[in-house]
């Protein structure tokens, strides 16, 4: 049986990411060992994104939704940047890479 870690931040800063109605490829992972991210969406908007290198592109029909107000960790891999959009509006989304759930 596998025992659940808490998620541990590999760096401090992290990143703050705004994200409007255009997909943008942000770095977020400067280490890309770190296998988790935890991303927290302060909102307004809700936010769609997608993991990836610094050509990944998120779509509101594709890409994974982060509900305003909601943190939530996820799998990353190896990627290096997330691309982010909104469907309406504006959102502040934050990024933090590390280990655990």
């Amino acid at each position: 049986m596998s025992t659940l870690t808490p998620f541990a931040p590999k760096s401090a800063a992290g990143s703050t990411i705004s994200v409007t109605g255009s997909s943008a490829a942000t770095a977020f992972n400067p280490a890309p060992s770190s296998p988790r991210v935890r991303l927290s969406n302060a909102g307004p908007a809700d936010i769609f994104f997608e993991f990836g290198n610094s050509v990944v592109a998120a779509a509101v029909a594709s890409g994974v939704r982060l509900p305003a107000g909601q943190t939530e960790s996820f799998t990353c891999h190896a990627a290096t940047h997330i691309a982010a959009i909104t469907a309406a509006g504006t959102a502040t989304l934050y990024a933090t890479p590390g280990e655990g759930v």
